[in-house]
């Protein structure tokens, strides 16, 4: 994961420290921090009026999954389709 483009207050201690929280949990998923160019989860942060423009919806956030050919599965956070149950997913934003 990375969170090179991450605005403040979500990057620094909380980064690092919600990466602790959840490698200490019972989640059967380990989190390390990497470069940009070799993370599998990049983290952004998106202004509100940005947000807005775009008819992103209600919500505060979502994930963009890109299966392994490279496929984007939700070009925004109301569309769905692309990706199904037995795709493989190699990278999100």
């Amino acid at each position: 994961m990375n969170d090179d483009s991450l605005d403040s207050p979500y990057s620094g201690s909380n980064y690092t420290g919600g990466i602790a929280l959840w490698n200490d949990s019972s989640a059967n998923v380990n989190i390390i921090d990497s470069a940009w160019s070799t993370s599998n989860a990049d983290l952004i942060s998106v202004e509100e009026d940005i947000w807005n423009e775009n008819g992103w919806g209600n919500g505060s956030a979502w994930t963009q999954p890109v299966r392994d050919d490279g496929l984007i599965c939700a070009e925004y956070p109301t569309s769905s389709g692309g990706c199904g149950s037995s795709d493989t997913i190699d990278y999100a934003v």
